[in-house]
């Protein structure tokens, strides 16, 4: 069975309302078709690749996350994440609104925030487009 594809480009379209508080951003995930409308919240600069696998990076490389912010994704064993603060999570700390934030760190945010409610949508291979399920 194929899966639905996880990406910014196809999740954006659900983005109603999207609010960072402190280190962490909060998303509001409204399909204008149904109607559906649920919340979610995730770590900004979570350094947890899409679909939590810490053995690969394809996820950082792809949002160019280490390239825009300075740091390595993982640990030089390919670990897990660092857990210490670094320079962006400061900065959100300080001044936490969406012009502030790296478009690389929005995006993966809002994709890791829409992880845990999936469930409420479905993609509809045939629109291109994640529909809200009832």
């Amino acid at each position: 069975m194929k899966r639905e594809p996880l990406t910014f480009e196809n999740i954006e379209p659900l983005v109603a309302e999207a609010e960072p508080r402190y280190t962490s951003l909060y998303v509001t995930f409204r399909c204008p078709e149904t109607g559906v409308e649920i919340q979610s919240t995730a770590r900004l600069g979570e350094r947890t690749p899409i679909g939590g696998d810490v053995r690969h990076s394809s996820d950082f490389d792809r949002l160019g996350f280490a390239r825009e912010t300075g740091n390595p994704p993982f640990l030089s064993d390919g670990g897990p994440p660092s857990s210490g603060l670094d320079d962006l999570e400061m900065h959100i700390r300080e001044k936490p609104s969406l012009e502030t934030l790296p478009p690389t760190v929005y995006h993966h945010a809002v994709v890791r925030a829409f992880e845990p409610v999936r469930f409420r949508f479905r993609w509809d291979a045939e629109k291109q487009k994640y529909v809200g399920v009832k």
